[in-house]
């Protein structure tokens, strides 16, 4: 969490506020984000005493936010430093709602299962994304690095509290008109699952969630 902040504030478009949610986790986490407040390098903190589930999380966010696009993050997601100026340039055209960045594994040497999902990162995402881009396919946006305009984010209530959020409101945006961007050179990186079972777990998730939507 402290090198996701961190990153962010390293960007050269520096974010109007970092907004940490800490969802009633049993860790370490909210005294991290305490601590980053109180050194200025988050903002606000906003602690759930029991957890209500990533959208909520977002949700209560975004209404203390006051920038006009809002940058939601994984608190394992760290950023290059141009990022943020790549996302955000993506909304100097008007009909876009949603925009989100390329994403590496950054612990790809840690088994053979992160290898194989930093290849498969590279093809799905990196490859795959940029195609659908040229064609305007894009159908989710990545819960681990995505902006949206505040406006529009708030007038739709924000995210849906059911699983599969990011594809649920993806979807939305398109339905209302708008268009999803893939930015491929807003690069960020996140932790694969290390593990067989903890990869498994991760992907019935994903298709879970997609299934349910």
């Amino acid at each position: 969490l402290r090198r996701s902040i961190v990153s962010l504030r390293q960007q050269t478009l520096l974010p109007l506020e970092i907004i940490v949610v800490d969802d009633g986790s049993t860790d370490d986490t909210r005294a991290i984000a305490e601590r980053a407040r109180a050194e200025g390098l988050a903002d606000i903190v906003i602690a759930h005493g029991t957890r209500c589930g990533r959208s909520a999380a977002i949700n209560a966010a975004a209404r203390f936010a006051s920038g006009d696009l809002l940058l939601t993050a994984d608190a394992d997601t760290e950023f290059e430093p141009t990022a943020l100026a790549r996302l955000a340039a993506a909304f100097d055209d008007p009909r876009v709602g949603g925009a989100s960045c390329n994403i590496a594994i950054s612990n790809e040497s840690k088994s053979i299962w992160t290898e194989l999902q930093s290849v498969e990162y590279l093809m799905s995402i990196s490859a795959g994304r940029a195609i659908l881009d040229v064609v305007d396919a894009i159908a989710c946006l990545s819960g681990a690095c995505s902006m949206y305009r505040r406006d529009v984010f708030l007038r739709q209530g924000g995210l849906d509290v059911g699983p599969g959020e990011d594809l649920e409101y993806s979807l939305r945006l398109r339905r209302l008109g708008y268009v999803i961007r893939f930015v491929p050179d807003a690069w960020a990186e996140t932790d694969g699952p290390p593990t067989a079972i903890g990869l498994l777990r991760q992907r019935a998730r994903w298709d879970r969630d997609a299934l349910r939507i």
